[in-house]
């Protein structure tokens, strides 16, 4: 077993780092109050739930946007308008594209390179953010395009069996292993086919109660997570 893949949000880079970008300009008070981690978390477990929706064409992406800043905000006692949430967006976007890795992966995956390992990339979201992302980390230096996998080019998404059979087959893998920050849609989704995962639980976030039925094995610190995979990896 000599191929990984990995998810792209919050286990390549830090996006609370240009989400704090947009909050510190836009929520100036909300920001003295709560914490960035806070806030982050409350909107993506938003934009988590309403995701599904949205690859199905039931919502716009622009309306789910606005929904998990007006709702997140809302949660912790404060009034958003939508053109301030717009304008939190718009500004969450600009620094979207002012990316880096992890500090760590660039030697991992030079290394990985050097041994001869397949890395490859699944994410869920629209291609063409998610690619603006991809590129913005200068990605293709390690992983080229076409091993990339962007759920909004395939009409398929994690947790759905489905993507990971699409990527087997396309890149004629028997297994790989998976790496990602989100129980529901990494880990789940990895262990309908199988292939070995690691949790990076980095965020802390509590296992859900059905977790002791899946397969997987939880770190919470990318040295951490790296040490395991070379190990795995006998690298």
């Amino acid at each position: 077993m000599r191929a990984i893949i990995f998810d792209l949000d919050d286990t390549l880079y830090d996006p609370m780092q240009p989400f704090n970008q947009a909050y510190q300009k836009h929520l100036p008070q909300m920001a003295a109050e709560v914490s960035v981690k806070q806030f982050y978390l409350k909107s993506r477990a938003i934009s988590d739930a309403l995701f599904e929706k949205q690859q199905l064409g039931q919502i716009d992406i622009n309306e789910v946007r606005k929904i998990r800043i007006i709702e997140a905000a809302k949660a912790f006692g404060y009034e958003v308008t939508e053109d301030l949430a717009m304008a939190f967006q718009d500004t969450y976007a600009y620094y979207q594209g002012h990316l880096t890795l992890l500090e760590g992966y660039a030697a991992f995956f030079k290394k990985c390179q050097e041994q001869g390992i397949f890395l490859g990339v699944i994410t869920n979201g629209p291609g063409d953010l998610q690619r603006k992302k991809l590129h913005s980390l200068q990605l293709d230096q390690y992983i080229p395009e076409k091993y990339w996998l962007i759920s909004g080019e395939v009409d398929l998404m994690k947790p759905q069996r489905e993507i990971f059979e699409y990527y087997q087959k396309v890149h004629q893998l028997d297994r790989a292993i998976y790496v990602g920050d989100s129980f529901e849609n990494d880990v789940v989704g990895a262990n309908q086919v199988n292939w070995p995962v690691y949790w990076f639980n980095h965020r802390q976030r509590q296992k859900p109660a059905n977790h002791a039925t899946f397969k997987y094995q939880e770190v919470s610190h990318l040295a951490e997570l790296l040490t395991a995979l070379q190990q795995k990896l006998g690298i």
